[in-house]
Parts: C-alpha cells; structure tokens; sequence
C-alpha cells in the first residue's frame, strides 16, 4: 500500500515538474515573441522616420532610372458620429515594373485604431481596411509609408484580357456618337506612328478644351460639356474613351509620380498594342507624354467595375471618380478634414541596376507580405539601402 502512494506520489511530482517545465518554456517563448514584435515595431518606426527625413533634404530630386522609391501619404478626418468607422487606404501595387518592398501606417491618437487588414480584391489591386473606434468631433491622423523598388523588367505578367478594355462603360463612354465622333476627327491620317500621334492628338485636344461651366461630374461626357481640363481623372475618362472609340484597349491607372511634388494621386491611362501596355498621361501639355516605368508608382489599375461604380455618389469623391483614391471612406460618420486633408508624395531614395534575381526575391518577400502581413527583418533592413550590392546582402543575410 505504501508502494502504491509512493508511486502515486512520484508520479504526481513528476507531472507537476513537467507542466512547470511546459509553462516556463511557453512564458520563455512568449517573452521571445514579445521582444520580436517589440523590436520589429521599432524597426517599421525607424524606416518611417528616415524616410521623412530623407524627403525634407531631397525634396528637389526627381527619379531618373531604376531603384529605391520613397513614397509617403497622409489624410486627416473628423468623426461627425460616436463609433465604429471604417476605410481604405491606398497601397503601391505589385505590377509591371515595380515591386513594393516596405509599407506601414500610423494612426493618431493610437488608441482609435481597432484594426488593420490588407485586403486583395477580385482585381488583384490590394488595400489597407482600417477599423477606427472614436468620439464624435475627434481628430484623426492618418500616415502611411512605403518603399517601392523599381526593375528594368517587368516583374508580374498581367493577364488580364485586353479585350475587357475596349468597350464602354458608365464613365467612360466611348460608345457615345459624340465621342466617336470626335475620336474620328482625331484619327491620324498617316498609318505611320500611328498612336503615337494619335495619342498627341488627343493631348491637345484636352489642352485646348475651354471651360464653360463647372463640371458636376468627371466622366467623359460631363468633362466635354464642362470643358475643364484641370482635373486629371477627367482627361483620363476622356482619353480612355477616345481610345476605346477606335477599338483600341485602355484603362486608367491612379499613380504617384516620382518627382517629390507633393499632390493628389495623379490618373493617368495606359492602351494596349502589340501585346504591350503603354503609358501615356493625357493631362500632360509638353512635347512628349509618354511615360517610363521609373516616373510613376502605381497605386491601382481600374477595372470595369470600377468604371462602373465610379457613378454611384459615394462619401469624399465626385461622380466619376473610380475606386482607389487616397482614402475610402466606407461606412457614415468620418469627414475629410482641413485644409490639405490629403496628400502623397514619392521621391528617388537610391538609384541603381536592379538584377532580375533580386526583383524576384522581392516579389517572393512582398507576396509573403501580403498574406501574413508582416514584414520580414530583411524587408526592414533592406528598406533604405543606398545600392544593389547593400540591398540584395540585406535582402539575403
């Protein structure tokens, strides 16, 4: 009988000693992951910080060729409702010649954040849905920050079938009789660099536009009767329709330019020809308006349905106007607020030969990225590196 409690005791020792043993081990590991989120927050912290700095002492600079972009955006609001609120930011895309390598966000005060999640939409444009919780007629602040990198080749195949950019839409209505028939006059005569010029021709045609009224709406019918050509979404529904008015596939695209102004998100088009989508910006009055890769970073690619849906009013953007601006304000009970209540930027952060090899590797980190969306330390370390070799070690190491 003795035996038996011996046993029983022993046993019990043992099972005590073993769960102690477990417990450390989980406390162990917590401590472990709670030192990790600390160091890697403070490692977002200091990425955000230099990049700021590093925009205020080059805000003159304008990105010539490949590398690093900085790109910083903001927007402030005012809670008209006690409560739940919800909206979308913008973030860089992984498309054609641009890979995102670093994005963050803050919000202040830091106590009305609730919740943030990356969603990808059936598009494959992907965003940023924040939740806030605040009072009525409290201030919020909104920051966001990423670092693009810029490749010599295109990193993602877009298969999207052009075919879907050639027809009319709520805003874009190239199937108008007015429209076709202005594209016709607009029609080079000579096959010759046919779009090309074609593309000029429609550039001074929205040069020389002259307003007469306000414009109630930004499709490309309401810019005509307006005549204002100021507004870049505009001349961008007007161009995406002249081009779809002779069969030609085109969309828009809202993009940051590359130049350290700081300013709204630019929108610009892009038409598709010999299985090859080309840049072109409608709202540009020089002597060339085509675009290279390096010169803009694209933060959505409209669809259809964007199109579509861009005539349905919704909170803070005018009739026309397709998803995918600064900010989506969701849900009721949130305002633009201020004078400058939105703006982004992207400068030139380091210029250089970017590798295929390295591209990849970014894509493989970002795609991560956009699932468990958290930020790898190389990510972080190779943020701000000043050349390839200083990137790929980072990026590698």
């Amino acid at each position: 009988m003795k035996i038996k409690c011996w046993s029983v005791f022993l046993v019990s020792v043992v099972g005590f000693l073993l769960l102690l043993a477990v417990a450390c081990s989980r406390q162990e590991q917590n401590e472990v992951k709670q030192t990790e989120t600390a160091e890697r927050e403070l490692a977002k912290s200091n990425v955000c910080s230099e990049l700021k700095k590093f925009y205020t002492a080059n805000q003159n600079r304008a990105m010539q060729g490949n590398g690093l972009v900085g790109v910083l955006g903001g927007v402030n609001l005012m809670t008209y409702q006690k409560g739940s609120h919800t909206i979308q930011l913008p973030m860089p895309q992984l498309v054609d010649n641009q890979v995102p390598v670093f994005y963050d966000v803050t919000v202040k005060p830091e106590n009305v954040l609730l919740s943030k999640k990356i969603q990808v939409r059936d598009d494959k444009n992907a965003f940023l849905h924040l939740t806030l919780n605040s009072e009525k007629d409290a201030e919020i602040s909104i920051d966001w920050y990423a670092v693009v990198l810029i490749s010599p080749s295109l990193v993602k195949n877009d298969n999207t079938d052009p075919k879907i950019f050639a027809q009319a839409s709520l805003c874009v209505q190239s199937d108008s009789k007015q429209i076709i028939d202005l594209s016709n006059s607009l029609r080079p005569a000579s096959e010759d660099k046919y779009l090309k010029q074609y593309c000029t021709n429609i550039t001074n045609f929205i040069a020389n536009m002259e307003g007469v009224d306000f414009p109630m709406s930004l499709d490309a019918l309401g810019i005509l009767k307006s005549g204002m050509n100021y507004i870049c979404t505009s001349n961008a529904n007007l161009a995406t329709a002249f081009m779809r008015a002779q069969k030609i596939p085109c969309r828009m695209l809202a993009t940051i330019p590359t130049n350290a102004y700081p300013l709204e998100m630019h929108r610009i088009v892009e038409y598709y020809n010999n299985d090859v989508w080309t840049l072109f910006d409608p709202s540009f009055f020089g002597e060339s308006n085509s675009l290279k890769p390096h010169q803009n970073v694209i933060m959505v690619k409209s669809s259809i349905k964007d199109e579509t849906e861009a005539m349905t009013p919704r909170m803070c953007a005018m009739l026309g106007m397709p998803f995918g601006q600064e900010i989506e304000i969701m849900s009721d009970g949130l305002a633009l607020h201020g004078q400058d209540f939105f703006w982004t930027v992207a400068f030139p952060l380091a210029e250089f030969n970017v590798s295929d090899e390295v591209t990849q590797l970014t894509v493989k980190h970002w795609e991560n990225f956009l699932q468990t969306e958290s930020l790898t330390s190389n990510q972080l370390n190779a943020a701000l590196s000043s050349s390839l070799d200083s990137y790929t070690k980072k990026l590698t190491e």
